[in-house]
């Protein structure tokens, strides 16, 4: 069975239907949490960014500005990491393969199962990112001490008051998106402790399920009773043997020439200088060419 293969519900068991509604119910609040917290976010990223190109030659050589580059990383690596894509993958693994063009077939119920492996591939992919959020949350909080304390100089007070708000802003909403993220991947965890795979293996083996080599005979089958009884088509059994007469070939080997003596040698050569060589014919390309 393939890894990323949907399983069908008709497969999947009766006692399990009431966990995946759960587990979809979640899913759908995390999803609607998550675009509102990222799109949020899209809009500080667009004023960091647009803070960062108009002073960044004025103010690189300051401690401070390093905290606003590193700011910016981390909000560029968030919005790249795509965690409102991977949660609506793992939902929509749960619908017709055509729900990706068709929303309205994410409102009904739900008519597949992902399997275990494309689970656990988003649960990796979601720990990285609760990863980098939480990372994201402390270099926030230090840019925020290194604003507030920059302030106390009295030197550039309302573009470090804008800095402060942003940091602020920025560590709330990756607290609240990372809690969104654990959400989610404890709804997944609840989602492979059910056993819905096995009736899917049960009814691929019914019908692909073979007998042991060892057991196997070639041409015989056991009748029950102990014996073997031979198998094979009576046709072939009835047919003659015919045996393939194969010609043979006399292979005459080359015996080796004796060896020569020097004065044949050299008299071989001598008349191998005097064969003339044949003039090759002149074609009409040949002749137009002599002409120029």
């Amino acid at each position: 069975m393939d890894g990323n293969k949907q399983i069908p519900r008709t497969l999947v068991p009766q006692e399990s239907y009431s966990s995946i509604d759960a587990v979809l119910k979640d899913l759908k609040h995390c999803l609607r949490r998550i675009h509102n917290a990222l799109a949020t976010h899209a809009d500080e990223h667009q004023l960091l960014q647009r803070i960062f190109y108009k002073n960044k030659n004025q103010h690189r050589g300051a401690l401070f500005w390093r905290r606003v580059a590193e700011m910016r990383r981390y909000s560029e690596r968030l919005n790249n990491a795509n965690i409102s894509l991977t949660l609506e993958e793992i939902r929509n693994s749960f619908f017709d393969p055509d729900a990706k063009q068709n929303s309205k077939l994410l409102k009904g119920a739900w008519t597949h199962a992902p399997s275990t492996k494309s689970v656990r591939d988003a649960i990796y992919r979601l720990q990285k990112c609760e990863a980098l959020l939480q990372k994201m949350q402390e270099k926030s909080l230090q840019a925020y001490q290194s604003f507030t304390l920059a302030m106390q100089s009295g030197a550039f007070v309302q573009l470090l008051l804008v800095l402060v708000a942003i940091a602020s802003r920025l560590r709330i909403l990756s607290i609240e998106i990372g809690e969104v993220v654990s959400m989610s991947c404890s709804s997944m965890a609840k989602f492979l402790t059910l056993d819905i795979a096995l009736p899917m293996n049960q009814a691929q083996g019914s019908s692909d399920a073979l007998p042991p080599l060892s057991k196997v005979t070639a041409g015989t089958e056991d009748d029950g009773n102990g014996k073997n009884m031979d198998v094979r088509n009576t046709s072939e059994q009835a047919a003659p043997i015919v045996q393939q007469v194969v010609p043979r070939v006399n292979v005459k080997r080359r015996l080796e020439p004796a060896r020569r003596n020097i004065h044949d040698q050299g008299s071989g050569k001598m008349q191998a200088k005097k064969v003339k060589k044949v003039k090759r014919a002149n074609n009409e390309i040949d002749e137009i060419f002599s002409a120029i």
